[in-house]
C-alpha cells in the first residue's frame, strides 16, 4: 500500500507554518498565538521530539552517500521509538488548537521551502512504523530524493561566474541536441538550469575522457551522485 501525504500530520510542515505564522503576525503588529502553540507542542513532547528527525535531515551539512544513508538509518530506527499514539493525539489536538486562531485554509496554503524534502521525510517515517507492506516503489523513490537532498554539491557563490563562462566557451560540447546557450534566457529557470547542468556535465566529462570517477573527483561529486545526476539529465556515456 501507498502512504497517502498529509500536510494535518506531517510533523516537520506543522512547525515550519507555525514559525511563518509567527513571522507573519509579528509584522503585521499583533499577538501571535502561534508562539505559545509552538511552545506547548513542541517541547518535550512527542512532537518535539519527531521534528528533531526531520531537522537533522533538513539542517545536515553535504554527506556522503555512505554517511547519508546512515543518517537515515538512524532517523527511522529512532522514530520507531517513539510513542505513536501518543504523537497521534498530540497532532490531533495541535490542529484543533489551530483552528481556535486561524483559518486552516489559509494556514496550511503558504508555501514550504523543502516541501519536496519534508515530505519524503515523512512518506519514509510512516512507511517505516507501518505493520502493512507499503509500496517499495515509493519508499526508493523518498529515499532517493532525500540522499539527493544530502549529498548534493552547492556551487559556491564566487565560483558561479566562472562555471556558466566554462559553459559558454564550449560551443562544442555535444554533437547532438546541443543548444543555442544564447537563447537560454528565454528559457524557464528549471529548463534553463537543466541545459547548463548537461552541458556543463558533457564539458567536463570530455576533460576526463568519458571516465566517471575523474569527473566526480574534478567537480567535487559523489561518483554514485554523479551517475544519478547524469542519468536524470539523459547524458550516456560518452566513450
Amino acid at each position: 500500500m501507498k502512504i497517502k501525504h498529509s500536510k494535518y500530520k506531517n510533523t516537520g510542515i506543522l512547525f515550519e507554518l507555525l514559525v511563518r505564522q509567527i513571522t507573519a503576525d509579528t509584522l503585521k503588529g499583533v499577538d501571535s498565538p502561534a508562539i505559545n502553540l509552538l511552545k506547548e507542542n513542541f517541547v518535550k513532547s512527542e512532537l518535539g521530539r519527531e521534528y528533531k528527525l526531520y531537522e537533522s535531515v533538513l539542517k545536515s551539512k553535504v554527506l556522503s552517500e555512505g554517511r547519508a544513508n546512515l543518517l537515515l538509518s538512524t532517523i527511522l530506527e529512532n522514530s520507531a521509538k517513539l510513542n505513536r499514539t501518543v504523537l497521534k493525539k498530540q497532532k490531533y489536538n495541535l490542529i484543533n488548537e489551530i483552528k481556535k486562531y486561524y483559518n486552516l485554509e489559509s494556514f496550511f496554503g503558504s508555501k514550504i521551502n523543502n516541501y519536496k524534502e519534508i515530505g519524503s521525510i515523512y512518506t519514509l517515517i510512516e512507511s517505516y512504523n507501518n505493520k502493512q507492506i507499503t509500496d517499495i516503489d515509493q519508499i526508493n523513490k523518498n529515499k532517493i530524493t532525500l540522499l539527493e537532498h544530502l549529498t548534493k554539491q552547492i556551487t559556491p557563490k564566487d565560483n558561479t561566474d566562472k562555471l556558466l563562462n566554462d559553459i559558454l566557451n564550449n560551443s562544442h560540447i555535444t554533437e547532438a541536441g546541443n543548444e543555442d546557450l544564447s537563447k537560454v534566457s528565454n528559457y524557464p529557470l528549471k529548463e534553463a538550469r537543466e541545459i547548463f547542468e548537461k552541458q556543463y556535465l558533457i564539458s567536463q566529462l570530455k576533460k576526463s575522457h568519458g571516465n566517471i570517477s575523474k569527473t566526480a573527483d574534478r567537480i567535487g561529486m559523489e561518483r554514485s551522485a554523479l551517475h544519478r545526476k547524469l542519468k536524470s539529465l539523459g547524458i550516456k556515456d560518452l566513450n
